[in-house]
């Protein structure tokens, strides 16, 4: 964070416009320097006992994820398998803690909190982090694996996963 005086709006709106068009420019820099300046430490930001011994006993853990919803999450046309950035969330978390995902796609459609009990699923990917949707349908929510200012609007019948050729 910046500070300034309060009062002092001008500084403040140009900062952050600033910050926000590095960050669109530079996606990975505040991570970047993040680890240029303060390191990844094993010992400060490794995994507790107990959820290394959770990790040993987990076995694999069943992820529903909904198709159709790229760049997100969507199953790939050749192999069906998870592609988009729910797919690059996995394979870190499984890099980072050896945990082991078994991706299964949601028919269109199906509630989520349906899906886990009828897939019998472990979590599901890509859910909205809506409060009060989690309190309908008594579910848990993790902290957000992607935050996006970018929103990408398509009229109906346009497939936003292959947009080549279009304005």
């Amino acid at each position: 964070y910046f500070a300034t005086t309060k009062g002092n709006k001008e500084i403040v709106a140009s900062m952050n416009e600033a910050i926000a068009s590095i960050d669109s420019a530079e996606p990975q820099l505040q991570s970047s320097l993040y680890d240029k300046y303060f390191g990844i430490d094993e010992t400060v930001y490794g995994l507790s006992d107990d959820m290394k011994s959770y990790i040993e006993q987990q076995g694999t853990t069943r992820v529903g994820y909904f198709i159709g919803e790229a760049p997100i999450q969507d199953a790939d046309e050749e192999t069906g398998e998870l592609v988009g950035a729910a797919k690059g969330a996995l394979d870190y978390v499984s890099e980072y803690t050896g945990l082991s995902f078994e991706a299964v796609a949601i028919p269109n459609g199906m509630p989520v909190d349906e899906a886990i009990e009828a897939l019998d699923l472990d979590m599901v990917v890509g859910v909205s982090h809506d409060y009060e949707l989690a309190r309908e349908k008594n579910l848990a929510l993790s902290t957000p694996y992607l935050r996006s200012l970018k929103w990408l609007v398509v009229r109906n019948g346009v497939d936003a996963s292959d947009l080549s050729g279009k304005r």
